[in-house]
């Protein structure tokens, strides 16, 4: 029998308002008892979020020259919590054409994460390939989403 258990998990838009605001908010949340940290990584276009979430998405965006710069953030965060577990929601779009897969997949590496929740996916291929690259991907599934766009 597998034994289940129950962990809250917070969330947090890297670099929104600003990197130093997305870390103290972290610090708050793992100081109040959450067990681990949902970062999204950056995006001008979260065209599956709410808006308030797309929102914090895009302004981040824009606080970056280029949106690896974000991985700074998250880098910096998993030296000061080594033993938290952080899962990095990112959207396929900008692994692809805003990053680029192998430096996504370097700097994901190199920021001790291996859990991804993947959103936008259009054909399952990134989702494949990063799984061969050995993370744990899930996708983003929202309520009232079509079957076929659930994979």
């Amino acid at each position: 029998m597998v034994q289940m258990s129950t962990k809250l998990i917070g969330y947090v838009t890297m670099g929104y308002p600003t990197v130093p605001e997305s870390m103290e908010t972290i610090h708050r949340y793992l100081a109040y008892g959450l067990d681990a940290v949902e970062i999204g990584f950056p995006t001008d276009n979260a065209f599956i979020d709410n808006e308030y979430i797309a929102g914090t998405l895009r302004r981040a965006f824009g606080n970056f020259q280029a949106p690896a710069e974000a991985f700074e953030g998250i880098e910096a965060v998993r030296e000061l919590y080594k033993n938290v577990e952080f899962i990095l929601l990112a959207y396929e779009h900008s692994i692809l054409k805003d990053v680029g897969f192998e430096e996504f997949t370097v700097e994901t590496r190199k920021c001790g994460i291996d859990d991804i929740i993947l959103v936008g996916s259009k054909s399952g291929e990134t989702k494949k390939k990063l799984i061969e690259k050995g993370f744990s991907v899930s996708s983003y599934v929202t309520y009232g989403m079509p079957d076929g766009e659930v994979g």
